[in-house]
């Protein structure tokens, strides 16, 4: 009897022997192969597409503002520039200059705070000579003059960064510069003084205009 050319195994006395599977044979076998190599693709082709969805989900990069360094010598010049903003309607500019200026003079008035307890105490120090005595003298005359000039900028500043909150709509962030207006800026009673404006503003924010 002529053997089928499917390949079969076939017991002989010299043990095994592969036959031949033939084109029949060729084709079982190929659905197994294309079984094996579809996987591949697939994982491939949803991984792209996973990572792709990923690059798109990165919020967009936000450039840091580039605002001119304050020194003593343009500190007035920028303070001037943070109100033409203001006016012109730029708020984010303004607001971001404002609130450089407050920090600047914040930081300044904490050094000087600093500076004038050590000076005052070294001023008593018998061990200290005459000439050294007078220079400190001097500059604690100086600290004193710069402190009331500091101290009006910084509670300028708050005034105008809360009024800048407040038209943002971040009303959290616009009481707590106008407070800080309130305690800061000297009192008048004039209706366009920073600090008549800092309690009307705070009045409204907190829904009691004209009550007091």
């Amino acid at each position: 009897m002529q053997c089928s050319k499917i390949q079969t195994w076939q017991q002989t006395q010299g043990g095994f022997k592969i036959k031949d599977y033939g084109r029949k044979g060729l084709l079982l076998l190929v659905p197994f192969l294309i079984a094996l190599l579809i996987p591949p693709f697939f994982g491939h082709g949803s991984y792209g597409a996973e990572k792709k969805q990923k690059k798109q989900a990165l919020p967009p990069k936000v450039e840091a503002s580039r605002a001119p360094e304050i020194t003593g010598a343009n500190l007035q010049a920028y303070y001037k520039d943070a109100e033409e903003l203001a006016k012109k309607g730029k708020v984010d500019g303004a607001l971001r200059m404002f609130l450089n200026v407050h920090a600047y003079a914040r930081d300044l008035l904490s050094l000087m705070q600093s500076a004038q307890i050590r000076y005052e105490k070294v001023g008593t120090d018998a061990s200290l000579s005459q000439s050294q005595k007078e220079d400190f003298y001097i500059k604690l005359q100086r600290i004193r003059s710069l402190t009331a000039q500091y101290s009006l900028l910084e509670a300028e500043s708050a005034y105008n960064i809360g009024s800048l909150y407040a038209k943002k709509g971040e009303y959290e962030s616009a009481r707590k510069y106008l407070l800080e207006a309130c305690k800061k800026l000297p009192f008048s009673p004039e209706p366009n003084s920073s600090w008549m404006k800092s309690k009307n503003h705070l009045l409204g924010l907190f829904r009691l205009e004209g009550e007091f």
